[in-house]
């Protein structure tokens, strides 16, 4: 599968010390599972969830890797709606873990960072306004103008 490939060699490069990278492999994630992992009407499948979602927030919460966790807060920030608004379990333990490591008092293995900090308010405006997006799309779809 070519496609799962590709996830990994994203994923690969999502906890890179370079932030520059961390932001394309964010961007580049989005991109792929909008195009290449379809989502039915009953959400993302478990397999794409743990992949994905479950691992992510798993990194963002666990990490003791600075750079780890800065990439990870953007890379959750970035997934589409169709994976992480689906359900409000999910929503909830998105807005939990940014929320948790955006704290000032929050530390990423015994060390206050600024950085993960910075990314995880990023990823928090970025996570409101691809789920309020898809929110306003549903609500045009059921009520055309």
């Amino acid at each position: 599968k070519n496609q799962v490939k590709m996830l990994d060699a994203v994923d690969s490069s999502i906890p890179h010390p370079n932030e520059e990278i961390q932001q394309c492999a964010s961007k580049a994630l989005k991109q792929l599972l909008i195009t290449y992992f379809p989502v039915g009407e009953k959400g993302p499948s478990d397999r794409l969830r743990t992949r994905v979602l479950q691992k992510f927030l798993q990194q963002v919460n666990t990490s003791k890797n600075p750079a780890a966790t800065r990439g990870y807060c953007l890379a959750v920030g970035h997934l589409p709606a169709k994976l992480v608004a689906t359900t409000t379990a999910s929503l909830d333990s998105v807005i939990r873990a940014l929320s948790r490591v955006a704290n000032p008092k929050a530390k990423v293995d015994g060390e206050g960072d600024a950085e993960t900090r910075r990314n995880a308010i990023k990823a928090l405006t970025y996570f409101v306004i691809t789920v309020v997006r898809s929110r306003i799309d549903q609500k045009k779809a059921l009520y055309p103008v």
